[in-house]
């Protein structure tokens, strides 16, 4: 089983809203749901409240960042997997691909390796900062600083995720099963619930 960075990234609630990935491009416009509903059994006025969608970067590959960073590329060192120790990442991003320009920027299109390292630093940054905002900040950085900035963030954001993965899969098919069996019992009995909730909103 490998579960690469970009699988821990869009899984994590910790880091990313299941929200922002319903669309990368979207703007930061809000969604407008209405606050109330009338069925034939009365009013439901628990809807949810607006919230808006947060553009999200793909987190690219490390040799090529021009492509998206992917658990089957034939590179290993295209991609950071949870289950790599420490000095694996730092090996991965300190030979990633970037370029000779003095400084750092944020430009996707003219600097593609730079700024997805800027993007992988945005995700585990402290402060919640964008990958424009970092550019800005460390603006005098040099290619190898950045990667260093980039390796610590990143081991420190998987601190004891490595471990914590190792140690359930360490215990087995069965056990995994059994957590599975557990996860689909509470998923089908929440679902039952939901459609008891809506059946007998609109009359049924």
């Amino acid at each position: 089983m490998i579960v690469n960075l970009v699988t821990y990234i869009f899984s994590s609630e910790q880091l990313m809203s299941p929200l922002a990935m319903i669309n990368s491009n979207t703007s930061n416009s809000p969604v407008n749901v209405p606050q109330t509903s009338t069925t034939p059994t009365g009013t439901i006025s628990s809807l949810p409240k607006p919230s808006s969608v947060t553009p999200v970067h793909r987190v690219m590959s490390l040799t090529d960042p021009t492509s998206k960073m992917s658990k089957s590329h034939k590179a290993e060192k295209s991609r950071i997997l949870i289950t790599d120790a420490p000095k694996d990442i730092k090996a991965k991003i300190s030979s990633a691909k970037t370029d000779s320009i003095p400084g750092i920027s944020y430009d996707p299109a003219t600097r593609p390796g730079i700024s997805n390292l800027l993007d992988i630093l945005s995700i585990f940054d402290a402060e919640g900062r964008q990958a424009s905002q970092l550019a800005e900040a460390y603006s005098d950085l040099s290619p190898k600083q950045l990667k260093e900035m980039v390796s610590d963030a990143v081991i420190t954001g998987l601190d004891g995720i490595r471990d914590r993965y190792l140690e359930l899969v360490g215990k087995g098919d069965e056990y995994l099963d059994s957590i599975e069996a557990v996860g689909a019992r509470k998923a089908r009995d929440s679902a039952k619930e939901t459609m008891q909730l809506v059946r007998r909103a609109i009359g049924f």
